[in-house]
């Protein structure tokens, strides 16, 4: 039968392990809501972009001095987005990494626990 000391410490891991995972979780889901964020402001340049370039042929008078802010924005922002995607990524990948060494420690205490009851 397991000791109280035991119990708290395996508590005290359990709740440990689970604000870690919330932690993350969380991290994720921010990053997620900054891209759709960049992704709602790079829609919106398009849209500018495109009225402006309806303008343009409609009128047949130049919109460049208009059009040339709007395309550098959008340079801007599709590189933030990029960066964004892979900052995703990279967090997702060791979040799956850190899933994957948990695993592999369970597993291994596990063998431990098993060894040490069959020695007594």
């Amino acid at each position: 039968m397991a000791s109280w000391n035991e119990l708290r410490d395996t508590a005290k891991r359990a709740a440990t392990k689970a604000i870690n995972k919330t932690s993350e979780l969380v991290d994720i889901a921010s990053m997620q809501i900054k891209l759709k964020s960049l992704e709602s402001k790079r829609n919106t340049q398009y849209q500018l972009l495109g009225k402006l370039t309806y303008r343009q042929l409609k009128s047949g008078e130049s919109q460049a001095e208009k059009i040339a802010p709007v395309v550098a924005e959008l340079d801007t922002i599709l590189e933030q987005i990029r960066e964004q995607v892979a900052e995703i990524e990279a967090a997702k990948k060791a979040r799956e990494e850190r899933k994957q060494a948990e695993k592999e420690a369970e597993a291994t205490t596990a063998e431990k626990t098993t060894a040490e009851e069959e020695a007594e």
